[in-house]
């Protein structure tokens, strides 16, 4: 918000006094808003170097070297501001996915696979927002802001845990079928963005780099993989379906389990 300098200086003068004021639940959840804030930042500007109304085919072929470079620097800069963020004013301990509320007497295995799940989702809708389409892109927002809202209906005891958790990984799940749809949609630029997408999520989940190591190879790899490997064999038959059917499966799998040792 922008204040005449005489309003910034008397409000720097009143700063201690409001943070003593309003350390409270309402202000963890406020930095929580931050961090979302710049992760939908993320989504929506890692994969736009045009006009809407030019539609996805511009924004989705627009992946050569420059503009690859490019994604690498805005996601690589995106999470360091967060870090920034969290470091100045947040939490290092109760970050957006650990310090989510929980129905009692919830078995620790069963709050990893959800926080792996919740992580897997993250890391997806960022490699959508680098290469896939402004709508598929555009849909991960769903789940940042529904997020926020469903934490503020927690506290206020209208919701419980147990809702909460449901309908925020309806809004994640909503993501899969908005892939097979783009991935079957006749636009093979379209298809070949989601390939990319699909090809960044893999090699970022798969083997566990620090976020800055991950987004730095997978962007360049997977844009190099999808459209080399597409050349040669039917990307859809041998890598999406069976990739996104693991993803579901190792998600199933580990609640199942979970629920078991319960």
């Amino acid at each position: 918000r922008c204040l005449p300098t005489g309003s910034r200086a008397a409000a720097r003068s009143q700063l201690p006094v409001r943070i003593a004021a309003e350390q409270n639940l309402d202000e963890a959840y406020d930095l929580e808003g931050v961090s979302r804030a710049q992760r939908a930042f993320r989504y929506t500007s890692s994969g736009r170097y045009c006009p809407w109304h030019l539609g996805p085919r511009l924004v989705a072929a627009a992946a050569g070297i420059g503009a690859v470079t490019a994604k690498v620097c805005l996601v690589l800069a995106t999470c360091k501001a967060a870090d920034i963020t969290t470091e100045q004013i947040g939490s290092t301990d109760d970050r957006t996915t650990n310090s989510m509320p929980y129905p009692k007497k919830t078995p620790e295995t069963l709050e990893k696979v959800a926080k792996r799940f919740y992580a897997k989702s993250q890391f997806a809708a960022t490699a959508l927002a680098v290469f896939g389409t402004p709508s598929s892109s555009f849909c991960a927002i769903l789940a940042i802001e529904i997020a926020s809202f469903l934490m503020t209906l927690v506290r206020k005891g209208i919701i419980e845990a147990r809702t909460y958790h449901i309908l925020y990984a309806a809004s994640l799940f909503i993501m899969f079928p908005v892939l097979v749809a783009t991935l079957h949609s006749g636009d093979a630029v379209a298809e070949a963005a989601t390939l990319r997408c699909l090809f960044v999520g893999a090699l970022g989940i798969k083997y566990g780099f620090s976020k800055y190591t991950a987004w730095l190879v997978a962007i360049p790899a997977g844009y190099i993989l999808a459209d080399t490997l597409s050349m040669y064999a039917n990307m859809k038959l041998f890598f999406a379906w069976p990739g996104m059917m693991w993803s579901a499966s190792d998600t199933l799998r580990g609640f199942f389990q979970a629920r078991q040792q319960s």
